[in-house]
């Protein structure tokens, strides 16, 4: 049991000392329960998530206040589609948020049953999510992981976004973590790469979960996290034919890999979409149809953007192989210098000398035409 937890006369964990979990409702990264507020008397949602005992001390301290900070952050976010955070708090090593309790089923949950949703129910839906973002942006709060699987429909028709836990104030960096955050389907290209994101990489999101919406499957796919970011890098953009083209338009701007082509704010994308929702059935056109003017115009200058991106990407490798392969035929044609011939190393006389040993030195003549030696040590 954590530090500071009891037990109630029922047995069950008690958190905070008023919090008295009751049962598990969802089990990922962090682990949410159903729990009676002791306190206050209602049911609320305890998130709990446990830092690993091998985490070094000051590891520790430092995701202890990272939680802190975000559920801070949190909590300021006063709106009616966002979910309520009431207190946060750490017992040892369980960091707990307290949060209202939602009882809808997710938006995954809803399209893995049906699929795809008729574009009215999509266009309300993702109304409420841009209403959301535009105020959390209004604070400088960055979610970072707008997905269906954090968009809660409650049976009054409110649809609520949930789990903060790695939003950011905007302009903050990621400190702590490596690599990019998030989930790769629904990720900018930017929060891809591991760079900056702000209220733009939400609105790409938002995107992608219109366009699963409408068309039944995410815009970009792969069987790996790998061929995910590949694909959104690198493929296009496809619709199914019943769509309308303003529709079309809306999705393509919101999905644009430049976020500077992108909508500026969800408050921009929400204007476009109601326009959308006014129009009668009628007035929808073939999405073949050209582009509203000011979309066509900021989606041609991101395509320049990117067309004169890749041609300079492509010319500046072109030219590097050209060196890489003039240098290396420069070499090879290049005649060699004739080698000087080596002079012979000059005769060495080497005067025979007397082996000793088996033959001893009276077998050489040259021993014995040696003079004579005075004996050593006679007078």
């Amino acid at each position: 049991m954590a530090e500071g937890a009891r037990d109630s006369p029922e047995g069950r964990r008690v958190v905070l000392g008023r919090y008295e979990l009751l049962r598990t409702i969802a089990r990922s990264n962090a682990t949410v329960y159903e729990a009676d507020d002791l306190r206050m008397g209602r049911r609320v949602a305890v998130k709990e998530t446990r830092i690993p005992d091998d985490v070094p001390p000051e590891r520790a301290e430092y995701l202890r206040a990272r939680f802190l900070r975000q559920a801070v952050a949190a909590a300021a976010l006063d709106h009616a589609n966002i979910v309520t955070v009431y207190e946060a708090g750490t017992e040892g090593p369980y960091c707990y948020m307290i949060m209202e309790l939602l009882r809808g089923p997710s938006l995954s949950t809803v399209l893995s049953r049906r699929g795809k949703l008729q574009i009215d129910e999509a266009l309300e839906i993702i109304t409420q999510v841009l209403d959301a973002l535009q105020s959390a942006a209004e604070k400088g709060v960055v979610h970072r992981d707008i997905k269906p699987d954090n968009l809660t429909l409650e049976a009054d028709g409110s649809v609520k976004v949930t789990d903060f836990d790695i939003a950011l104030r905007e302009g903050e960096a990621g400190r702590g973590r490596k690599g990019p955050v998030g989930t790769p389907s629904y990720m900018s290209p930017e929060q891809a790469r591991g760079r900056e994101t702000d209220r733009r990489s939400d609105l790409y999101s938002a995107g992608v979960v219109l366009y699963e919406m409408v068309c039944g499957r995410k815009p970009f796919v792969g069987d790996t996290v790998d061929e995910i970011i590949q694909a959104l890098e690198y493929s296009d953009l496809e619709f199914p034919e019943h769509l309308p083209a303003d529709l079309c338009w809306i999705l393509r701007r919101a999905l644009q890999r430049d976020p500077g082509a992108r909508y500026n704010s969800a408050a921009e994308m929400l204007a476009d979409i109601r326009a959308l929702q006014t129009r009668a059935p009628s007035d929808t056109v073939p999405s073949a149809s050209p582009a509203p003017p000011q979309v066509a115009a900021t989606l041609a200058a991101s395509e320049r953007r990117y067309a004169l991106g890749n041609r300079v990407c492509l010319w500046l490798a072109v030219l590097v192989l050209a060196a890489l392969t003039t240098g290396g035929l420069a070499l090879l044609s290049r005649p060699l210098a004739p080698r000087e011939p080596v002079p012979p190393a000059p005769a060495v006389s080497t005067p025979r000398r007397a082996p000793s040993g088996l033959f001893g030195p009276d077998s050489w003549g040259a021993q014995r035409r040696q003079p004579a030696q005075d004996p050593v040590g006679v007078e």
